[in-house]
């Protein structure tokens, strides 16, 4: 499984996202609220500053786990005068993977 993650830096980007698997028992009824996370890792970011805000970023990670859901935790992100709101953008999330039966 692959995830696809593309970031739109101008100005605001996280300095690190945290990715976790999350999956239930088979007797629990399957919500988000009742999966049990596994941390698989994270990605740091570029401040962007040396590119003064203008470029994006894609980022690839391979994922050998399984799962019924992935959990993002965005952490703090770069400070600079564009972003006076601690704003963090994603344009996009592409999750590649097979069906697993539950």
């Amino acid at each position: 499984s692959k995830i696809f993650l593309k970031l739109f830096i101008l100005f605001i980007e996280a300095s690190k996202i945290e990715f976790l698997i999350g999956d239930c028992s088979s007797d629990e009824n399957v919500k988000h609220e009742n999966a049990r996370y596994t941390r698989l890792g994270y990605i740091e970011l570029s401040s962007n500053e040396r590119t003064e805000f203008k470029s994006r970023e894609l980022k690839s990670i391979h994922v050998d786990a399984d799962g019924l859901f992935l959990k993002l935790i965005i952490h703090k992100n770069y400070t600079n005068r564009h972003n006076l709101h601690n704003q963090v953008s994603i344009i996009a999330i592409n999750l590649l993977g097979n069906d697993i039966d539950k």
